[in-house]
């Protein structure tokens, strides 16, 4: 593991406004670097470490708070998927609720594939098509 004195004051206070979502030219203000710095420290591995790591922190602490408020949050989104006024409302909230549990349905349909070497299956419709137009003939 590395050392924090590897890092100026300058790069941990960038690192902390990164992490806190700032964009690169706020940053840069803040601290008192031109943006071309900022961007020089990113190519750093051991700014990029230390900032993934204050990511991995903030995001562990936001969703340590987040469960710990659960049971008022779907208490709450209970109340509006039933009670609500408005029909708009209690159908996003009731929506919300299946897709969380059961997966947001795709409107795409996805074609898998076990061999990518099986025979071509396509379908010609000028055959189809030939094919019918012989039929009538006859």
């Amino acid at each position: 593991m590395y050392e924090y004195k590897e890092l100026d004051d300058r790069q941990l206070k960038a690192i902390e406004l990164l992490a806190g979502g700032e964009v690169i030219k706020v940053v840069a203000d803040k601290v008192g670097v031109h943006r071309k710095t900022i961007y020089d420290w990113l190519k750093k591995d051991i700014f990029k470490a230390e900032l993934d790591r204050q990511v991995k922190e903030l995001k562990s602490n936001i969703e340590k708070k987040l469960l710990t408020n659960v049971n008022p949050f779907i208490n709450e989104l209970t109340k509006i998927a039933l009670y609500s006024e408005s029909d708009k409302t209690r159908l996003e909230a009731i929506t919300y609720c299946i897709n969380r549990l059961i997966g947001t349905p795709t409107k795409v349909q996805q074609d898998i594939t076990e061999d990518a070497n099986k025979e071509d299956n396509s379908i010609n419709i000028d055959d189809i098509v030939q094919g019918i137009e012989l039929k009538e003939a006859k």
